[in-house]
């Protein structure tokens, strides 16, 4: 496989997107991950992302929307599958955020993503929320 300059590193590395806005891994022939059985801890979890909330304390979930990711649409509508997904993205989505150091977590959260849609929420761990509420300036007595 040759992919030039597959990935963007703005403090932390992520797959860089097409000019369609698709990975650049993905294949769209087969519709399939072309480094799927080393795919990168960004993708593990996909369609599910997320976001902290330092305001709430919440870490909110997301999934991305079928135009960018068409598994979305066959994870979404099969409501048992999603069930069974969001749980596994869930676990490893938080186990990535406790385990990355302030500057990785910072620049992942920084990433804006438009093409998603809120699909739940659930309470954010501590020692993470006191890292983002320090980047947002948000002190213990505002929460």
């Amino acid at each position: 496989m040759q992919i030039k300059n597959a990935f963007d590193i703005e403090d932390y590395v992520f797959p860089k997107l097409d000019t369609d806005g698709y990975c650049v891994f993905h294949d769209k022939n087969t519709r399939k991950c072309l480094v799927h059985p080393v795919k990168p801890e960004t993708c593990v979890a996909g369609p599910i992302t997320f976001d902290i909330n330092a305001e709430t304390g919440k870490i909110e979930w997301f999934v991305k929307m079928e135009n960018i990711c068409p598994l979305a649409g066959r994870v979404y509508n099969n409501k048992s599958l999603l069930k069974k997904h969001v749980g596994s993205a869930k676990k490893e989505i938080s186990r990535l955020v406790r385990d990355l150091d302030s500057q990785h977590l910072r620049a992942i959260l920084k990433r804006d993503e438009p093409e998603t849609f809120k699909i739940d929420e659930d309470k954010a761990d501590e020692r993470v929320l006191a890292r983002v509420r320090e980047w947002a300036g948000i002190s213990e007595k505002h929460q």
